[in-house]
């Protein structure tokens, strides 16, 4: 079934739990606008949301590339996509995980960011190796809302070890960062690239791949985010002064950018005390990052029967249906005054690390996914496609 509303879906299902809808028409823009703007090849980071729909209609949109982070990761994309190019891009592995991925999904590129780490893929591949790319990851220094070189990341002095005793190995080379997720600054490109740029002159090491990672961000209340073609030009002209081989590979690995527009979360109020409102969703549910990123989505009122509320707005905190005391989203949020009990309310932007997330916590995160599509033009192939996941 596919909706012409969250609205109608809201009234057709009556859902006792929340309702996730999943936006086809701007996943394709989204996926379109990397597709077609961003100076090298795509991969989509399946875990910022691994919902099959999501992942068929990606693929129908001419991915073909995906950053997968662990076994089951990787099976489920090769069963959406038994043709796609996936790339094992988590930092640390078993020896198993990596000869399984070489040996029955045909992986050849894997990250790693420290000389143990390479161990194992020198362990586990003892073939042919040059058709296997040791993705070595420096740790760059960034303005994200999550620092992820806090965890992952080789030192500069690191990262060219690796390079040099990937090589000795006998594999070909790739040199890949990721600046950080929700980056707030499009210089943090620039930074990494520049730094990437000293230790590849450094090094000595012809590489096979350029990866310049995720950190593409959504555009969530509280801040404007930044222009996206900013960045692809920013990252573009980086590039370009490094003067790699034509053959080079350049590649990205989005999440947030592509997945956070493509879903809305419909959350019912359960109770109003005063300026306090409880929903059936929440920080274990799908609104996580409210409390991890301080991320404030976009929120509207919606009503099943007769008009939305319309009263003044004022400033409401929003708790979730936990006994946690501390579910609730890290900012108030200015809703009409006349709210009430069985009013939904409809949070954008929820694509990104929200469904991928939740938890089972007090016996809640129960809910259902539904397709919306808005725009008049669909393409009915398409939508038979994405039916099918239903």
């Amino acid at each position: 079934m596919i909706y012409a509303s969250e609205l109608e879906a809201l009234r057709d299902r009556r859902p006792d739990g929340t309702l996730y809808c999943l936006h086809l028409d701007r996943l394709e823009r989204t996926a379109r606008t990397f597709r077609q703007c961003f100076p090298g090849e795509v991969m989509y980071a399946v875990k910022c949301n691994p919902e099959p729909r999501l992942l068929r209609t990606l693929v129908e949109c001419g991915f073909s590339m995906f950053d997968v982070a662990s076994m089951p990761e990787i099976e489920l994309a090769r069963a959406i996509a038994p043709k796609a190019e996936l790339f094992f891009m988590h930092p640390i592995k078993t020896v198993e995980e990596i000869a399984s991925a070489a040996e029955n999904f045909n992986i050849r590129h894997f990250s790693v960011d420290h000389l143990d780490e390479l161990a194992k893929v020198e362990e586990s591949i003892t073939g042919d190796r040059v058709s296997t790319v040791v993705m070595v990851r420096l740790a760059t220094p960034g303005d994200a809302t999550y620092d992820l070189s806090a965890k992952f990341g080789a030192t500069p002095g690191e990262t060219i070890e690796i390079m040099r005793r990937a090589a000795d190995e006998g594999f070909s080379v790739g040199l890949c960062f990721h600046v950080g997720s929700q980056v707030t600054n499009v210089q943090a490109w620039a930074d990494a690239i520049r730094l990437a740029g000293r230790i590849l002159r450094e090094a000595g090491v012809a590489i096979r791949a350029f990866d310049v990672g995720g950190g593409f961000p959504a555009a969530y209340g509280g801040s404007p985010a930044l222009d996206i073609d900013t960045i692809f030009s920013v990252i573009g002209e980086e590039i370009d002064r490094l003067e790699l081989p034509p053959a080079t590979r350049i590649l990205c690995e989005p999440g947030r950018a592509i997945a956070a527009p493509a879903f809305t979360t419909l959350a019912r109020v359960l109770l109003r005390k005063d300026r306090r409102l409880y929903i059936n969703e929440g920080v274990w549910g799908s609104l996580s990052e409210s409390m991890t990123g301080r991320i404030h989505f976009p929120a509207t009122v919606l009503a099943l029967d007769g008009g939305p509320p319309e009263g003044p707005p004022v400033d409401f905190e929003i708790h979730g249906v936990t006994c946690d005391p501390t579910d609730r989203l890290y900012t108030s949020y200015p809703l009409p005054d006349d709210i009430r009990r069985d009013h939904w309310l409809r949070f954008d932007l929820t694509g990104a690390y929200s469904i991928a997330l939740r938890t089972r916590f007090n016996g809640f995160g129960y809910g259902e996914i539904v397709v919306v599509e808005t725009e008049k033009e669909r393409r009915w192939g398409r939508l038979e496609l994405v039916n099918a996941g239903d």
